[in-house]
């Protein structure tokens, strides 16, 4: 059971990338031109399916029908280079990978089964292996419970539900109430499997489901404790990671720097823009440039106007060692049920294109310069793009070169939860890309206090720490001095 959750988890997304990574690196000029040609095509189709029908240039069946052809000659000009058979990993193989002070832990969600049929009622429970003995199946709580825990009763803000679920404070008037519900998360999750980590120090884990969404090194323990005081958290899409994982430091040569977009550009300011300009991105930037600057590093930086979706996308192929994105990200919910075709797209007039989409890589992304011209519903002109990059589009990009992609943003670690499958965003997104390490975000975060992890991170990295180490010390610093809700939202992600 154990060896097929270590398959299952995330099968999808690892062969995919996998085969598209392999692809890539085939020395063939016919296949990489199949390659981009499928990558352009699906993008048109992503473009024109934000339209209605009437306003439709291009059949996206037609489109559609044109990727699927692409894609089976792609297969077929591979051949067996693209499809070398997986090697499965079993837990014997990640035991052999950890010292004595390790731990790591598979959730996974299932259904109850009760009366000899399954019932709509979902539990969690983890998979815990040691380095000696056999794995444990630890049963946990139920999906309700972890949800009700993270809404916190659905009446209250976003950002009063995180605060007290991390046990947190937020600047303003915002009266958090007497419940904190970190505690019961903790109760739920993690209590039940501490019989089983004693003597550990380091934990990997794979989330599932609705636990994608926690940040699990801030859950408090009792007493005025974190997770993070007593475990090194090292997340993964699944613990076979483990058992490939290299300690190798990965040396840092390039690095860009994008930030401080310039939002309005091409149109006229009205002062009611939905996206509004980030000035502590500035200062992030141009600290974060010195800082790589003073190790050598060569830089790149992209602000205000450059800030644009066409030179993101010309990275393609030619991405730097470390990408930083300081700018704003989203995260829209499922559209409602549509009466209508599903298919007919929304107007220019219907409002968020992006809002009404199906397909949760359309619904996340961050927002680069010019967004707020197209944001409502403009229509783009021909061969332009709107600032607007979704997690579909960066999928389609060839940045397997950046070994680390760090989101300063807001929401950008959020998607649709496909059960084993993982977070539909862009997580997703930035995998199939080929990115290898990924900082991401669970909520608003604040500008200053951003700027300061970030710092502390970069500068044990560059001083030759890996980069699990200098995230989860860059997290230990900020948790002396400042309440989770300010530096918990990131987390590193394999």
């Amino acid at each position: 059971m154990v060896d097929q959750q270590l398959r299952l988890k995330g099968f999808v997304l690892y062969n995919a990338s996998a085969s598209l990574r392999r692809a890539r690196n085939i020395k063939d000029p016919q296949l990489q031109q199949m390659i981009d040609s499928w990558q352009t095509t699906r993008t048109l189709y992503m473009q024109q399916s934000a339209l209605s029908v009437a306003e439709r240039a291009y059949s996206t069946d037609s489109l559609s029908i044109v990727a699927n052809i692409l894609e089976q000659n792609i297969n077929a000009k591979a051949g067996k280079a693209l499809f070398t058979k997986q090697t499965a990993i079993t837990w014997q193989q990640i035991q052999q990978s950890m010292q004595l002070d390790e731990a790591a832990i598979e959730f996974l969600r299932y259904p109850k089964f009760s009366n000899n049929n399954y019932t709509d009622s979902v539990n969690f429970a983890a998979i815990v292996i040691r380095k000696k003995g056999e794995p444990v199946l630890v049963p946990l709580g139920s999906e309700a419970q972890v949800q009700w825990c993270m809404t916190g009763g659905k009446t209250d803000s976003k950002e009063t539900n995180i605060s007290k679920l991390y046990r947190s404070s937020i600047k303003g008037n915002i009266n958090t109430g007497p419940a904190f519900t970190g505690d019961s998360l903790y109760n739920i999750l993690w209590k039940p499997l501490m019989p089983y980590l004693a003597g550990v120090k380091v934990v990997s884990y794979a989330p599932d489901g609705l636990l994608h969404k926690i940040a699990f090194a801030a859950l408090p323990t009792g007493a005025g404790t974190l997770l993070l005081d007593s475990f090194q958290l090292q997340q993964y899409s699944s613990v076979r990671q483990v058992a490939e994982k290299k300690n190798t430091q990965n040396t840092v040569k390039t690095a860009l720097l994008e930030g401080y977009a310039d939002f309005n550009a091409g149109s006229d300011a009205t002062g009611n823009e939905t996206w509004q300009i980030l000035p502590a991105t500035k200062k992030e930037i141009v600290t974060l440039q010195q800082l790589f600057q003073s190790k050598g590093i060569n830089v790149a930086i992209d602000s205000g106007f450059k800030a644009n979706e066409e030179n993101f996308k010309a990275m393609s192929g030619n991405a730097p060692n470390i990408l930083h994105i300081a700018t704003h990200g989203f995260f829209l919910p499922d559209p409602p049920t549509q009466s209508a075709d599903a298919n007919s797209g929304a107007t220019a007039t219907s409002g968020n294109l992006f809002a009404t989409s199906q397909d949760p890589l359309m619904r996340s992304g961050i927002i680069l310069a010019g967004a707020n011209k197209y944001w409502q519903g403009e229509i783009v002109p021909n061969g332009k793009d709107d600032g607007i990059l979704t997690a579909f589009e960066i999928a389609q990009l060839n940045l397997q070169n950046t070994a680390l992609a760090v989101l300063s943003a807001c929401e950008t670690g959020l998607g649709d939860v496909q059960d084993s499958e993982g977070v539909f965003g862009l997580q997703r997104a930035l995998k199939m890309a080929g990115i290898k390490n990924m900082v991401l975000s669970l909520w608003q975060v604040p500008d200053e206090e951003t700027m300061e992890l970030m710092s502390n991170f970069y500068t044990r990295l560059l001083n030759g720490k890996n980069v699990r180490q200098s995230f989860y010390e860059a997290q230990k610093a900020m948790r002396l001095k400042y309440p989770p809700y300010s530096w918990a939202a990131f987390v590193l992600m394999e």
